[in-house]
């Protein structure tokens, strides 16, 4: 599925609230060309309005399973010249950047119920 930021925003926004006010951590996105990334929200990630329920303009992304490229480098929580660019976070990152990574792969791969 082609992703947009509005349809992002609302998958990010049906994640669970715990009973204390926190969301739970969302399941990776499973791109189709079967390369994944973490996307997270909410008071304990990097994303703004760091916040539950969104709209957000700015998310978390994590352990990306393939090297998301330069335009991520500012965002990346670690040394970009010698760490592993799939072995940490990206903080703070624009919501468009991410929705235009999933698409370069395929958009989100079709789930099996």
């Amino acid at each position: 599925m082609k992703l947009t930021i509005e349809k992002l925003n609302e998958m990010l926004s049906a994640n669970e609230v715990s009973e204390y006010g926190f969301k739970k951590v969302m399941p990776r996105i499973i791109m189709v060309d079967g390369e994944s990334i973490s996307v997270q929200t909410g008071h304990t990630h990097y994303c703004t309005p760091r916040e539950s329920y969104g709209p957000w303009f700015e998310v978390e992304i994590g352990y990306p399973s393939i090297d998301p490229g330069e335009k991520f480098a500012e965002y990346f929580d670690a040394d970009w010249e010698n760490d592993d660019h799939t072995d940490s976070v990206y903080g703070y990152v624009p919501i468009d950047i991410v929705v235009d990574f999933i698409n370069e792969h395929g958009g989100i791969a079709e789930q099996e119920d």
